[in-house]
């Protein structure tokens, strides 16, 4: 953690919790370190080892940059220019399924990766590329033995703030997931940030698709970390993982079985996929952290970052093992309203930095770039009443209180040692 280069305006001797906090409010730099692609000039990916020198790379924000090139496609289709609602941007997806792919894709589809992870890194989108980067992410997984690779099966809980618009592109999500073959489980727990208090709406003909997974809903106007107190540890340490993810963001580009094998290698305690722009019209973005979105193939080598350590994992699409959620639940329990978000951010990240400080897990926190989503960036989570996370303040970023040590002593006892206990780490 140390080398992490700070802005300055940290306050001094805050400790890593604060720090971690600190980093949430876009204070200090972010750092990766690539696996690379295996079809690429770089090594085999395995060959990646987290505890490893960490070189600072800080990617440009892929939503703004120069016109599109000749190489790469520049038609945009109706569906992507309508700003009008989110409601265009959802329609019709419940219906969408994802297609068998051939066995072998072509030699052109290969040849092209490059330049077409470029203009999907770009936001540069026509409607048949979703399709042939399912191509390409088909060959990286025969290359390294996605499906012969050792595994388990999980179940995921995702938790999921949607509004009734979003549903559409829900049920897609739960539908591609379910398409993967890796006989994996995922529930939902949906929390409806604009309908009115205890009021649920009728799924109707998405019922089918969504009501066999639901094991909580709730609706009303809030702050996420309010919706994060029904999320309760009992209900959570059921599940391998839980999967916090916005109702804008889109998983049209998304692999779950080549996320998972990359999750589980690395044995990483939180991952998210990279993140998109919806488009590449002015006003989109992907991420505010350009650590966190998607990295093009590199234009000299031709190589692909499959994904990268950082230390820094934000709320869009993040899942965490379900024994960091016990923390993560008791400190949005005690956070006021106003910087909830950011005081929770900071928790959930600061844990696997601690952990992976103290020696007891090989990886912080991991971005798995093949697989990104698109940020559908709606912008309506806003609630006057309670301005949410508006006013971000440094006195939220606490250290561990004794309650909070004693979840970490139960959830990863082998880290408490005689010569060190929990108790005393900083």
């Amino acid at each position: 953690f140390s080398r992490v280069p700070s802005s300055g305006r940290c306050p001094p001797a805050m400790g890593l919790h604060g720090l971690a906090c600190c980093v949430s409010l876009g204070l200090a730099a972010l750092v990766a370190l690539p696996f690379r692609d295996p079809l690429g000039s770089g090594p085999l990916v395995g060959s990646w080892v987290g505890r490893g020198p960490v070189p600072s790379v800080v990617r440009a924000n892929v939503s703004s940059g120069p016109p599109p090139t000749d190489d790469a496609p520049t038609g945009l289709p109706p569906a992507l220019v309508s700003h009008a609602h989110c409601w265009g941007r959802y329609a019709g997806r419940h219906e969408m399924l994802p297609q068998p792919l051939p066995e072998a894709p072509s030699e052109a589809v290969l040849a092209q990766a490059g330049d077409l992870s470029r203009a999907i890194a770009k936001g540069i989108f026509d409607d048949s590329m979703p399709e042939a980067w399912s191509h390409y992410l088909a060959a990286v997984s025969r290359k390294i033995g996605v499906a012969t690779a050792p595994t388990r099966k999980l179940k995921i809980l995702i938790a999921a703030f949607v509004t009734m618009d979003a549903l559409h592109n829900l049920a897609f999500t739960l539908r591609k997931l379910q398409a993967s073959g890796t006989g994996d489980e995922f529930k939902l727990a949906l929390f409806y940030y604009r309908m009115p208090l205890g009021q649920l709406p009728d799924l109707g003909y998405l019922g089918p698709v969504l009501a066999p997974h639901i094991v909580l809903q709730w609706s009303g106007t809030g702050c996420k970390h309010q919706y994060h107190w029904h999320l309760t540890p009992e209900l959570v340490s059921s599940f391998d993982y839980i999967w916090l993810i916005d109702g804008d963001v889109m998983f049209d580009f998304f692999d779950w079985a080549l996320f998972k094998y990359y999750m589980l290698k690395s044995n990483a305690l939180m991952a998210q996929p990279s993140s998109l722009p919806f488009s590449r019209l002015p006003g989109e973005r992907a991420s505010y952290h350009g650590i966190l979105q998607m990295a093009g193939a590199d234009t000299k080598t031709g190589a692909i970052d499959a994904a990268w350590e950082t230390e820094w994992a934000e709320c869009m699409a993040v899942i965490m093992s379900s024994k960091i959620w016990e923390i993560v639940y008791l400190r949005s329990v005690s956070v006021s309203n106003t910087s909830g978000l950011f005081a929770v951010e900071g928790i959930w990240n600061a844990v696997p930095n601690l952990l992976w400080q103290e020696g007891c897990t090989d990886i912080r926190s991991l971005v798995v770039n093949l697989t990104p989503i698109r940020h559908v960036n709606c912008r309506d989570y806003s609630n006057s009443s309670s301005r949410c996370g508006l006013e971000p303040s440094i006195t939220e970023c606490q250290p561990l209180v004794p309650k909070e040590v004693e979840s970490l002593r139960r959830n990863f006892p082998h880290c408490d040692r005689p010569d060190k206990p929990m108790a005393q780490w900083k």
